[in-house]
């Protein structure tokens, strides 16, 4: 599996649209006077997504306050990364000052800053990334956010894989409630656990705070995020406060 940033060319072009769940990380990136501001509700509010040049996919949601979360995944559908940071945007205007690319594989942790220019169609803009320097990026976008999700939406058993930095499991099976509830079994003692909460702006995004439970994973620090569902395939994808870990699910309904 490829590390994202070490893919990336200098010009990296979106394909189907396809919706996702990004707070701020430092790595040394400091805040611009010149960053735009971040309205009470983001003008790039929606989902985005695309696929770079080796195959890998990237897919993920800006919320109305500018947080994005968007993980990625091999051409093959297998989770790769999480990118994770706040964008501020005015007057067809963007800048995230502070991203943080979470690798599964090698557990690097990079950082990267992003600007440009958007549409209601199209986010395009200039990467500095420090692992692999600077290049372009197009990401189309799908304004709002849809529909309103319910709980029961998400309710039932689902199968698919967990990742974090440095740990992949195949195969869990997650049970969610009518309440909610979040129970996904792993392998080795471990499970991703935790609870969906409808956001008060609404939308098809729900709020997520999990935690790993058990002897497998045992000193594990909570984590927040986002849940959806988007060509039935349900994404619990969620970041530690301090940013030193994230992880991202990727289920199918059994």
């Amino acid at each position: 599996m490829r590390h994202l940033s070490s893919s990336l060319t200098r010009t990296v072009s979106l394909a189907a649209v396809v919706a996702l769940a990004l707070a701020a990380c430092g790595g040394g990136v400091s805040e611009s006077a010149d960053t735009p501001a971040v309205p009470a509700t983001s003008p790039l509010t929606g989902f985005l997504a695309g696929t770079i040049p080796n195959g890998n996919r990237l897919s993920g949601v800006v919320l109305e306050d500018g947080t994005a979360i968007v993980p990625y995944t091999t051409s093959g559908g297998v989770l790769a990364g999480l990118l994770h940071g706040t964008i501020g945007a005015t007057a067809g205007s963007f800048s995230a000052p502070a991203i943080t690319d979470f690798h599964w594989s090698s557990s690097r942790i990079a950082s990267a800053t992003v600007s440009g220019t958007y549409t209601m169609q199209q986010m395009t803009g200039t990467v500095v990334h420090s692992d692999t320097g600077t290049f372009g990026l197009t990401l189309a976008r799908i304004a709002g956010l849809g529909s309103t999700a319910t709980l029961v939406d998400f309710q039932g058993l689902w199968t698919g894989e967990l990742a974090q930095p440095g740990v992949f499991w195949r195969g869990g099976t997650a049970n969610i409630g009518s309440d909610g509830r979040v129970t996904m079994q792993l392998l080795g003692g471990c499970a991703y656990t935790g609870q969906l909460t409808p956001r008060a702006e609404g939308g098809a995004v729900v709020s997520f705070t999990a935690s790993f439970q058990g002897s497998g994973c045992a000193g594990q620090l909570a984590q927040n995020g986002v849940a959806y569902v988007a060509e039935g395939v349900l994404t619990l994808a969620t970041v530690s406060a301090n940013r030193s870990t994230a992880a991202v699910a990727r289920l199918r309904r059994q």
